[in-house]
């Protein structure tokens, strides 16, 4: 089982079912985003931590432990908080970079639309973060193994697309 498989498959499924009731679609659907967005993600962090640029205050986010109650508790995805952290991790990975390549990439792939896809980005971000959080054995070393199986479960288009942001981002 990869890490994309046991992040899905945290709390038998009732992370799905949170994504799926949370932005009404399908489990389907929101099996399908996540397997896009998660990978998607974990490449855009994978590019800050190559570049340096605000790595520590990532690196020391997720070696915090204050996002992995995320993990362990899918109804808490729904809240304000997690809205909160998910917003403020993009932030952390692409700046003010335009996500529109990434959420129509995603969108087309789920069957959903980008307004759904730009509404989950930032709890997709929450979940990431979350289980690098509950994971993490505080090394860097860790996180880059992590993040680098995480990314390798992407798919090409949506990879290409935070490829082509990242080099917008980050030169």
């Amino acid at each position: 089982m990869t890490i994309l498989d046991s992040i899905l498959s945290a709390g038998n499924g009732g992370l799905v079912k949170q994504l799926a009731g949370q932005f009404g679609i399908t489990p389907a659907q929101a099996t399908s985003a996540a397997t896009a967005l998660l990978p998607a993600l974990a490449a855009g962090v994978q590019e800050k931590l190559a570049t340096g640029g605000g790595a520590t205050a990532f690196s020391d986010l997720i070696n915090s432990g204050s996002l992995s109650k995320f993990a362990t508790d899918p109804a808490s995805l729904g809240t304000p908080e997690a809205l909160d952290q998910g917003k403020s991790l993009l932030n952390q990975i692409f700046g003010n970079g335009d996500l529109s390549g990434m959420t129509s990439a995603v969108a087309e792939k789920a069957g959903i639309s980008t307004s759904v896809v730009s509404r989950m980005l930032p709890i997709a971000a929450t979940i990431l973060g979350a289980f690098l959080s509950r994971s993490a054995a505080g090394s860097q070393d860790d996180l880059t193994k992590q993040l680098g199986e995480i990314a390798g479960a992407g798919h090409s288009g949506v990879l290409s697309a935070v490829k082509g942001l990242a080099a917008k981002v980050f030169g």
